[in-house]
């Protein structure tokens, strides 16, 4: 990732403030899935966690149409995906305004089963181009700048893969050149022209998004499909290690996190987690496997040895609770019934957590307890998206498709 990390690092240095406060204040742009580095921590820091007793001011609201893609942001604009009377559309927004820049629509079904359905997928953002993947398998590359169809491809269509009842949720990575999705079979295709460069065998259950890492010199991928933790070579798709995962209906929704060696996989429906020790050549090994974090398909965030996620499904009650589990030993460390069933991000050691009910929180990544500083009530309706963190804005998006754009930014 090393090609998306350095300008992105680049843009933050230059919007520093020319003042005393520019010593701790750090701006970042959230070009993917899961932020710069697909781990759901944003390097911004100095950004304003402490709020008045009436919030933050909200920017702006805009409705983006039925789905849970997350919003990506690069520069002043954020790029997201919602489907509207049966046609998905990605949309380009002004940051400051939230105004429509450009958008493109086809026609997608909107697999609505058990959820509100449209578009699960986070656009990414890399150099003039916009990469996406719908929920019926369509992935597009975009011109940043127009929303111009660069190329379109439907893979399952052009490779005979089942798309199931309820569609698929992957969202692409690139890697040197190579964008690397799975719409039912994980591959990579050239990110010039769509073409294909390589493609693993298909595996049931399309619903998470790869992780790549660098292990004892090498690129790989990790992936947790319906089968279980599948660890492979980036540039050609080659099997590095696997791990059984048995969920119910093999329903496996989270991403991988991956620290060194250790890579932690987790599934709702009782299933679990666990951390497990992977090597070239080397089967993986089991360091702890419980049920004290079962994320259900939005993922933990690994901070200073530490997991912070939502345990339990979100279907069920008196489960989906955030929590806190010990990344080495497993052990749960603290439980908060207050804030359940949404998704997270953490930024300048603060938890930015929105709950199902569209209540957005601060809190410290501590595991000695949690003690939020601030909350604040942003949505109504079904709120399953992680929120954003990028420029100073917060960005929160509910599953009927209405964003609202939260104004965090330091003042001198």
């Amino acid at each position: 990732m090393l090609h998306l990390v350095l300008p992105i690092l680049l843009a933050a240095l230059s919007c520093l403030p020319l003042s005393s406060h520019a010593e701790s204040s750090i701006t970042s742009d959230w070009p993917q899935f899961l932020g710069p580095n697909r781990d759901g921590i944003s390097p911004e820091t100095g950004w304003k966690a402490e709020w008045p007793e009436e919030g933050p001011p909200i920017l702006w609201r805009a409705g983006v149409g039925t789905g849970y893609s997350s919003v990506a942001v690069v520069g002043e604009r954020a790029y997201t995906m919602g489907n509207v009377g049966g046609q998905e559309t990605v949309y380009c927004l002004d940051a400051n305004t939230g105004e429509v820049v450009w958008k493109h629509s086809y026609p997608a079904d909107l697999y609505a089963l058990y959820n509100d359905g449209g578009p699960a997928c986070t656009p990414l953002i890399a150099g003039d181009s916009v990469y996406t993947l719908g929920r019926g398998g369509v992935a597009l590359r975009l011109n940043r700048e127009s929303g111009k169809v660069e190329w379109q491809k439907n893979l399952p269509k052009e490779f005979s893969l089942e798309v199931e009842d309820f569609g698929i949720s992957c969202s692409p990575m690139l890697e040197g050149d190579q964008l690397i999705l799975d719409p039912g079979a994980m591959m990579a295709l050239k990110r010039t022209d769509g073409s294909l460069i390589w493609k693993a065998p298909p595996v049931p259950r399309a619903f998470t998004s790869p992780m790549a890492f660098t292990l004892d010199g090498k690129r790989l991928g990790a992936t947790l499909n319906g089968d279980g933790l599948w660890v492979f070579e980036v540039d050609s798709g080659k099997e590095v290690c696997r791990h059984p995962w048995e969920t119910f209906d093999r329903t496996n929704c989270t991403t991988p996190v991956v620290s060194g060696n250790k890579v932690f996989v987790s599934s709702g429906y009782d299933r679990g987690g666990a951390v497990l020790e992977i090597g070239l050549g080397k089967e993986p090994k089991v360091i702890w496997d419980n049920r004290n974090m079962r994320n259900h398909f939005n993922i933990s965030v690994l901070w200073r040895d530490h997991l912070y996620g939502f345990d339990g499904n979100v279907n069920r009650d008196n489960q989906g609770q955030l929590r806190c589990v010990d990344f080495k030993t497993g052990e749960a460390e603290w439980t908060e019934d207050t804030v359940a069933k949404g998704g997270l991000l953490i930024s300048d050691g603060k938890i930015v957590a929105i709950s199902d009910k569209g209540e957005l929180t601060i809190a410290e990544a501590s595991p000695e307890g949690f003690n939020p500083t601030t909350r604040l009530q942003v949505l109504g309706g079904k709120t399953w998206t992680p929120p954003t963190l990028a420029r100073g804005r917060i960005y929160c998006r509910n599953s009927s498709g209405e964003i609202a754009c939260i104004d965090v930014r330091a003042r001198n």
